[in-house]
């Protein structure tokens, strides 16, 4: 997979969800610290926070593990016990995974002793390879990435909207002294991390991120209708 600088799924599946968890200590610093604030030191303050979009990205992908986030709806779709799929569209799938790799036509005829989840999860990592173009599966893969990284930041986004909410408070009252007193951008800074908080919490969910992989792995599957087979001789299978 040929990655570039604005690839769609590195903006919107990696660099999104870190803007995201880290936009509000940005909007905190320009609402409620006026003395900070010019245009030499939010242009630092933004390129920081840029920078550290990369160490998010990082970061997610190292915490993914531990969390078992994203389970393989394609695989278990595929099995042929599985009636997610209808049984005739099912042998149409395994026909044409058959025809593209040798290795799949077990799925035609199973052996006793084959162990069909291995094949099927072979058969989705196939899968993946060869449908690099395909708009569908990109788009629904987009998607499952976002809220997948969106999923693992959640812990980090509600401390650091918790964080930012208590020291506008703290820094609001300890300089205004009343709250008659207190500017109307502090407490919409104020409104901002209540906001991203409820956010955190309401929004993003295990469920979203579930029925984003279910998605993702219908239009895997069913991307296979559109794979051609092309000969040996031509070198290897495409879109």
């Amino acid at each position: 997979m040929k990655l570039e600088i604005f690839d769609p799924y590195i903006i919107r599946a990696r660099l999104c969800p870190s803007i995201i968890l880290l936009g509000p200590i940005a909007l905190t610093i320009f609402f409620c610290f006026d003395e900070l604030y010019s245009f030499i030191t939010s242009t630092i303050t933004v390129c920081i926070l840029f920078a550290l979009t990369n160490y998010i990205t990082v970061l997610q992908r190292r915490l993914a593990p531990h969390n078992q986030l994203v389970y393989n709806y394609a695989a278990k779709y595929l099995l042929p016990d599985d009636t997610t799929i209808d049984s005739i569209s099912k042998k149409r799938y395994y026909s044409k995974l058959a025809s593209l790799e040798d290795t799949f036509s077990s799925f035609i005829t199973p052996t006793p002793s084959q162990d069909l989840c291995i094949l099927c999860e072979s058969a989705v990592v196939y899968l993946r390879n060869i449908t690099r173009d395909n708009h569908l599966v990109l788009e629904e893969n987009i998607n499952c990435g976002f809220c997948k990284n969106m999923l693992i930041s959640k812990p980090i986004g509600i401390i650091i909207n918790c964080c930012l909410a208590t020291l506008t408070i703290v820094y609001s009252l300890a300089t205004y002294k009343t709250f008659e007193c207190i500017p109307p951008q502090n407490l919409f800074s104020l409104g901002i991390n209540a906001f991203f908080i409820l956010f955190w919490f309401f929004g993003i969910t295990r469920k979203m991120m579930e029925e984003a992989s279910k998605r993702y792995a219908l239009a895997l599957i069913t991307a296979i209708d559109s794979v051609r087979i092309i000969s040996n001789s031509s070198g290897d299978n495409n879109q």
